[in-house]
């Protein structure tokens, strides 16, 4: 799988976490909580275990319709402006774009899982880090889930990984594998 394509489903499994708490919450009290939450620091950085090890170039030369795809994909999504601003803007994504590999690049075998398995746990501190009330932040964590858990199923099924094996824990912080 080329980091692209693994892009593609990260965006997309943001985008429907978004969708479901603006279902939840409502589209104003949902952007109120990101603006609130974008000035917080373990919010808006990222410390991507994400090694350039678990990758090899690829030969394919030109990158520029990876961009394209990338837009393509979140226009599918179908957000409304502000919420598309704030996809863009996910911790998570903007850490692997903005690092040293390539779109184009090929996860090796093996290491799709880790990458997996990193972007569920960014996902969960993502959504624990919403400054909401203790009250319903266990009821968001459980929304915001279901994409995660599709996008993991998804992501290792292209892989040729089997889905089931080692399903993280969401609500414990804890990776089932370890």
């Amino acid at each position: 799988m080329k980091l692209y394509e693994f892009l593609i489903f990260l965006l997309q499994a943001q985008a429907q976490t978004l969708q479901r708490l603006a279902a939840f919450l409502g589209e104003e009290e949902l952007l109120q909580l990101l603006e609130e939450a974008g000035d917080r620091e373990d919010l808006t950085s990222s410390e991507s275990k994400t090694s350039p090890s678990w990758f090899k170039k690829s030969t394919f030369i030109d990158s520029t319709h990876t961009y394209t795809r990338l837009e393509s994909a979140v226009s599918e999504c179908q957000l409304p402006a502000v919420l598309e601003f704030h996809l863009w803007a996910y911790p998570f994504y903007r850490t692997l774009i903005e690092g040293s590999l390539d779109l184009t690049d090929i996860a090796r075998a093996g290491s799709t899982e880790e990458l997996v398995n990193e972007a569920l746990s960014a996902a969960r501190t993502w959504v624990r880090n919403l400054p909401v009330s203790p009250d319903i932040s266990q009821q968001m964590e459980r929304i915001a889930w279901i994409p995660w858990i599709r996008f993991r199923a998804d992501v290792l099924k292209k892989a040729g990984s089997s889905p089931v094996l080692g399903l993280p824990e969401w609500r414990s912080g804890r990776r089932s594998t370890d």
